[in-house]
């Protein structure tokens, strides 16, 4: 693609969604012996095909629930993200939540 996405992170959820490559959730890994869901990353990232850029959205695109190891599937203008874990859940988050493509939010 020739353009570095901005976050670095890794299990994320990750949506094609019209001409839109949607990065979403995850965590920075650390290797300071702390909770491996410490560095969990809030920014959605958009890689735009059409325009070969990663656009640069505002703190409202942010994921409102910060998890890694989530799951992501593309529907209509939208991409839904669930599941998850995260440092202060022992269980799986419950949370669905909705990234709308046109709004980028």
């Amino acid at each position: 693609m020739g353009t570095a996405a901005p976050d670095a992170r890794d299990h994320m959820s990750i949506a094609v969604n019209r001409d839109k490559l949607i990065f979403a959730a995850g965590r920075e890994t650390n290797e300071d012996g702390k909770s491996p869901f410490s560095g969990t990353v809030a920014t959605t990232d958009v890689f735009d095909f059409s325009k070969k850029q990663v656009g640069e959205l505002d703190s409202a695109s942010d994921i409102p629930t910060l998890r890694a190891g989530t799951m992501a599937f593309a529907w209509c203008d939208q991409v839904i993200i669930s599941g998850g874990g995260s440092g202060g859940q022992k269980l799986g988050h419950r949370q669905v939540q909705a990234f709308d493509v046109n709004a980028n939010r």
